[in-house]
């Protein structure tokens, strides 16, 4: 190490050293090597050499080779068209949450479940409280939301069977009331005052994100306040209406 021999990098011996070293001390990567060679010899120019080894190395950049990232697509038009707040609306359910029928001894627990709206357009969040899974209750809820927020123009879900079959009593709605009216005007204004449901395919959760980050969003405020007791139906409606 004291006197080790001087090469140049052009040297063909050079290029044998450099590969005799990275196969014999297993693939290491420059500074290692640079440590290695330089105890014997000294190379000038020896970091380009190292590179040019390591870059024609089939096994380093195999390993190395950078993972392809997948291309994020376009928003949808619903979430940057400046239109009115839940106008564009998804819907999704959070929940069992246990609650007591009122306050008081010896009340029996029950489940409930939070509907979740979200606005596309300004992702705000409207929250209403359900007690069954069914199709009936979730009408109750959505008739609540659009006494409260206005009626929305599509409203986005997932493929649940309450929305499934919200989504089939409000389409036989709609052509019954434009087979009543016979006249073309009220069967436009039917049409354009009546509402788009829009179910997610199967398999594609990331679909419905905006309304899963709104669920989260809830449940983070829930947890810390529903821990230890249980609410009854008003004061967890009313918790809902403060988150």
């Amino acid at each position: 190490m004291k006197h080790p021999a001087i090469l140049q990098k052009k040297h063909p011996l050079v290029k044998l050293i450099v590969q005799d070293t990275h196969s014999r001390h297993k693939h290491a990567g420059p500074q290692l090597m640079t440590s290695i060679i330089t105890a014997q010899y000294w190379v000038i120019g020896l970091k380009n050499s190292l590179r040019r080894c390591i870059r024609n190395c089939i096994v380093c950049q195999k390993v190395a080779a950078r993972i392809g990232q997948q291309m994020m697509g376009n928003l949808p038009k619903s979430q940057i068209s400046q239109i009115r707040a839940f106008l564009q609306t998804g819907v999704d359910y959070a929940g069992p949450i246990h609650v007591l029928p009122k306050s008081g001894r010896g009340q029996k627990r029950m489940k409930c479940w939070i509907a979740v709206f979200v606005c596309f357009t300004v992702k705000a969040a409207h929250l209403e409280l359900v007690t069954e899974l069914s199709t009936r209750a979730f009408m109750a809820a959505l008739k609540r939301f659009c006494s409260r927020r206005g009626k929305p123009q599509v409203i986005h879900s997932g493929e649940g069977t309450n929305f499934t079959g919200a989504r089939n009593e409000m389409m036989a709605f709609q052509e019954e009331m434009l087979a009543i009216a016979n006249h073309h005007d009220v069967a436009r204004s039917l049409a354009e005052d009546g509402i788009t449901w829009k179910q997610n395919p199967q398999g594609a959760p990331h679909m419905g994100g905006l309304c899963e980050a709104a669920v989260k969003s809830v449940k983070h405020h829930l947890r810390r306040c529903t821990e230890s007791s249980y609410f009854t139906i008003e004061e967890l409606t009313t918790l809902l209406c403060e988150i």
